[in-house]
């Protein structure tokens, strides 16, 4: 989230000094600039704030016309967005954006004909492999899409805890049978069978 300090002398609509506002990290618009045509040539499809310009640690960050011409920053003032909210708007879109472009065919009957259905599956089995925040925001997420069960496997325990703490309780109002799995014990058991 960055504070508007100054704006130039023709932005493309009203951006207000002193209001709060979001960035897209990765912007993909029609280059205006020389910097951006070069980039492009380079194979580099996108604008990316805070890798291509000033990064988003520095006191002060250019906004560059490609990030305007794609109707960004967002004000996060009138919204009354918190920091914390808005911290998380870029990965949690990235969670989102895997979710509703996984793709699965489905089939009435043997002979029937096939379709296909954008999101996870409403009633089927969703797996999460890995429990860290990303992980967790996956969680959180798959869980709108109603699936009978929902496995989330990581190697560390206490993130699995977490999962358990935050869950359990959604999972059991909306029917949901929550897994939490360390494969590493799976395993163990294995080779102490053999």
């Amino acid at each position: 989230m960055i504070t508007l300090v100054e704006v130039g002398a023709r932005p493309a609509r009203a951006l207000l000094p002193g209001e709060r506002y979001v960035i897209q990290p990765a912007v993909d618009t029609a280059p205006s600039s020389s910097r951006a045509l070069s980039r492009r040539r380079k194979g580099d499809p996108q604008d990316r704030g805070g890798l291509h310009s000033g990064g988003h640690l520095a006191e002060y960050v250019l906004i560059s016309e490609e990030i305007l011409a794609a109707n960004w920053p967002a004000a996060a003032s009138r919204h009354g967005l918190p920091y914390a909210h808005a911290a998380l708007s870029e990965p949690f879109s990235c969670v989102i954006s895997a979710q509703d472009h996984h793709l699965h065919l489905t089939q009435d009957s043997n002979l029937g004909p096939r379709g296909l259905v954008k999101g996870l599956k409403r009633g089927g089995v969703t797996v999460v492999i890995g429990a860290g925040a990303m992980g967790r925001m996956h969680v959180a997420l798959a869980m709108s899409y109603r699936p009978r069960a929902l496995v989330v496997a990581d190697l560390v325990d206490s993130r699995l805890e977490v999962v358990k703490a935050l869950f359990s309780s959604r999972a059991q109002t909306l029917g949901i049978t929550l897994c939490p799995l360390n494969p590493r014990g799976m395993i163990s058991a294995r080779s102490r069978a053999s």
